[in-house]
């Protein structure tokens, strides 16, 4: 598909990045260069302003399936899309970075019927819906659900009191209706074998039914002490507001730190079983006098990374129970997780996992991507060539995984000797780099 993007920003990099190999981009912006950076990438580059006609014309914007306006200015971007769909009918993707916008395009036809808005995406939204999904299951450091819920996705990070430590794989009891996926070690993603011996510090990917991944986590990773009934949130922009309404209505007892009295008054107006708190996060005695390290949970989303990573290592040391942090960039999330953190998220990576997966998808087989874009999750149809053939038999010409085969409404977890049948749907697992010959070869190509 080719694809036309306005702005020259983080998100607009990553995104480009991510979708040029498999997409044709054209990207729009009135620089007269392009960044480094981005001259990197394989695009095609059109300088000017994007509500010129004859920038359209030679972007080739009536030959583009999408556009994305994602420059750093909420304004532009609307302005961007109303001027893009007056030139040729495309569907639009327009990105904002303030939540009166979000709920206001998100909520009024005009947007979608006049200027021409198919989907609006708010990063901070998108990282607010993956902390509160981690929090819900708090023994995984990710979630996913596919099938309507019927399969889920959940990684893990292997504590060092754990007993699958030093054990190989095949020495593991993991309950049926589970497959390993893929295993993260010290930030390289693997397709593990039967030999493979867990460490300390692994980062285990598992998919299996509802029954079976509950399973799992009750015998090999979950314990009391992991249940969150308390949470602290440092920061009380948007993310820490949004996250305490979510952690109010599922009853989980929440203190927001915010060093701005005028916001904390705002908070304190707005939520109603929330304790605000002013202080200084860069105040160590405000640790202890607040007793952040007996929280079950600890969520750093302040607007600076050096904040959020001192918060985050004092929170771990006086004992907290989960800690996360928002990441500025995504290239900031190696440092958080060697902090000891939990799981750090960036707004980039958490929206193009949502832009991909709500949006993209539809022009290809993707259904979402893990470890920080190094692994893809995919759905395949089988062939009537495939069919009648068992998993083990198959000749995949490198490393992948059937984690979830959909027979009519059935939803199956394979084995070895499962059969597959012309016009079933398959969940497959492989690294990023391996995907487009996976499914070439399960298309016959």
């Amino acid at each position: 598909m080719k694809i036309l993007i306005y702005g020259i920003t983080d998100i607009s990099y990553l995104i480009i990045k991510d979708l040029c190999s498999e997409h044709d981009i054209v990207l729009v912006d009135d620089y007269e260069e392009l960044p480094q950076k981005f001259a990197k990438l394989d695009i095609n580059f059109v300088s000017g302003s994007i509500s010129d006609s004859s920038v359209l014309a030679g972007a080739g914007t009536a030959e583009c399936g999408l556009f994305i306006a994602c420059s750093r200015s909420d304004e532009a971007n609307i302005v961007a899309v109303w001027a893009v769909s007056r030139f040729a009918k495309i569907e639009a993707v327009c990105f904002v970075s303030k939540m009166e916008y979000f709920k206001s395009i998100a909520n009024d036809d005009f947007y979608s019927s006049e200027v021409g808005i198919n989907h609006v995406l708010w990063p901070e939204e998108s990282v607010v819906k993956e902390i509160f999904r981690m929090v819900s299951v708090p023994e995984a450091i990710y979630v996913d659900f596919f099938e309507n819920g019927k399969a889920r996705l959940f990684e893990y990070k292997i504590k060092e009191d754990s007993f699958l430590i030093d054990r190989a794989l095949k020495d593991c009891s993991f309950p049926d209706e589970t497959v390993m996926l893929a295993l993260t070690r010290n930030g390289e993603l693997f397709i593990p074998n039967g030999s493979t011996v867990l460490k300390k510090g692994d980062q285990p990917i598992f998919i299996g039914s509802p029954k079976g991944m509950s399973i799992l986590a009750r015998n090999l990773f979950f314990t009391k002490e992991d249940r969150i009934e308390s949470a602290v949130i440092i920061g009380g922009g948007n993310i820490g507001f949004m996250l305490a309404r979510m952690f109010e209505s599922v009853g989980i007892k929440t203190k927001i730190i915010e060093k701005d009295r005028a916001r904390c008054e705002f908070l304190s107006e707005k939520l109603s079983k929330t304790l605000v708190i002013n202080a200084s996060s860069s105040d160590s005695d405000m640790f202890e006098e607040e007793e952040i390290g007996e929280a079950d949970a600890v969520i750093n989303v302040t607007n600076s990374d050096e904040t959020n990573l001192f918060c985050s290592v004092v929170a771990k040391q006086l004992g907290a129970g989960k800690v996360f942090a928002r990441a500025g960039s995504d290239s900031m999330i190696p440092i958080f997780e060697k902090s000891g953190v939990d799981a750090a998220l960036s707004p980039g990576l958490t929206i193009l996992n949502e832009l991909k997966n709500k949006i993209i998808k539809k022009d290809s087989s993707l259904l979402g991507i893990v470890a920080r874009g190094q692994g893809k999750i995919f759905e395949v149809d089988v062939m009537p060539s495939f069919g009648g053939r068992r998993i083990m038999d198959l000749r995949i010409p490198c490393r992948a995984v059937i984690g979830v085969i959909r027979k009519k409404n059935r939803v199956v977890i394979p084995k070895g000797g499962t059969v597959l049948s012309a016009g079933d749907s398959m969940i497959l697992f492989s690294k990023a780099e391996d995907s487009a010959s996976v499914i070439s070869y399960f298309k016959g190509e």
